[in-house]
């Protein structure tokens, strides 16, 4: 494979993996749309495509939008198997999707929800795995796009609301979100991107009854250092798609103020939720595919980094290490 090819490929992956830290949660929490019939699915996904296809590659970008489609179905099948109604997803380029459910009144519920997106999107994830190996591993882009696609699920498995690892785990105790606060700041410290930091942002919102003003001024404090770090040159994106996310954590900084500001008037702490458990027995059943889940993705991660293009692995580490720009 010739130079060229060799650097559009890791700007490929690398990108994606960019993409991907916004998680495909960050859009589903500003609940901003509320529609979602197959035509507009249908539209949000080839506009996201071509979008991506600009940035990473026509079968790149395809291949990303594919891998969000079915890990996002998997949540849609999870809810309509529980008797609940939901559009398809709505694809929002550079954000990833979203789908728009009611609450759920119990643990075991959204537990089941949360882990279907994990659930779908690996089996997904390995389909393309599984071709690229049976192809006579010929197919680069097969390997790559199998990549993102474990990494998007297993992202999603950090313990923590609103990734869907927060979602399962909740059915287990509240004690794991602090596992999941561990392992988010451990892979911040890891990647050293700033746009970590709008998951950061969106973390707060998962807890309930902090003092007032709190969370806007944390969340604030963490956007401008996020500014500041991508106006230093630490960032892995286009310079564009850096405003973009300081326009981002900006309307959440403003969603945090007009919750405190309610919450002032009423003169009274956010309710906190105070949903029953689950006995032990299903507790533990979580437990364990929950675990199951997220070695089987280690492993497999793993594996496939044995395969990547040298050239892939070395501006991996590189991101990791010191500022890059992928372009």
């Amino acid at each position: 494979m010739n130079a060229s090819k060799k650097r559009s490929y890791s700007g490929a992956l690398l990108a994606g993996l960019v993409i991907l830290t916004k998680s495909t949660k960050v859009i589903a929490a500003l609940k901003v749309l509320k529609f979602g019939k197959p035509l507009i699915t249908l539209i949000s996904m080839l506009v996201s495509a071509v979008l991506y296809g600009i940035w990473l590659g026509p079968w790149f970008g395809v291949g990303l939008v594919l891998m969000i489609f079915v890990h996002e179905m998997g949540h849609v099948i999870a809810l309509r198997l529980k008797g609940m109604e939901t559009p398809g997803p709505v694809f929002i380029p550079f954000l990833g999707a979203a789908i728009f459910v009611p609450a759920f009144k119990d643990r075991d519920t959204e537990a089941f929800v949360g882990y279907g997106g994990p659930l779908l999107g690996s089996i997904g994830a390995l389909a393309c795995f599984a071709a690229w190996y049976w192809t006579g591993q010929k197919s680069e882009i097969l390997l790559l796009v199998s990549y993102v696609g474990i990494f998007i699920n297993i992202f999603n498995l950090i313990p923590i609301s609103p990734l869907d690892g927060g979602r399962i785990t909740q059915a287990v105790g509240t004690w794991f979100k602090y596992i999941g606060l561990a392992i988010l700041l451990a892979y911040t410290v890891f990647a050293r991107q700033p746009s970590l930091l709008i998951i950061w942002v969106l973390v707060l919102d998962g807890f309930d009854g902090l003092t007032l003003w709190l969370r806007p001024a944390i969340a604030g404090f963490l956007g401008l250092m996020m500014a500041i770090f991508m106006a230093l040159g630490y960032s892995g994106q286009p310079w564009w798609l850096d405003i973009f996310d300081c326009v981002l954590v900006s309307l959440f900084v403003v969603m945090f103020l007009s919750k405190d500001m309610v919450r002032s008037k009423k003169g009274e702490q956010e309710e906190v939720g105070d949903r029953p458990y689950p006995p032990q027995g299903i507790r533990m059943k979580w437990l364990a595919y929950y675990l199951g889940l997220a070695v089987l993705l280690s492993g497999v991660i793993v594996l496939q980094g044995q395969f990547l293009p040298d050239k892939v692995k070395g501006n991996t580490e590189q991101t990791t290490s010191t500022p890059t720009l992928i372009q």
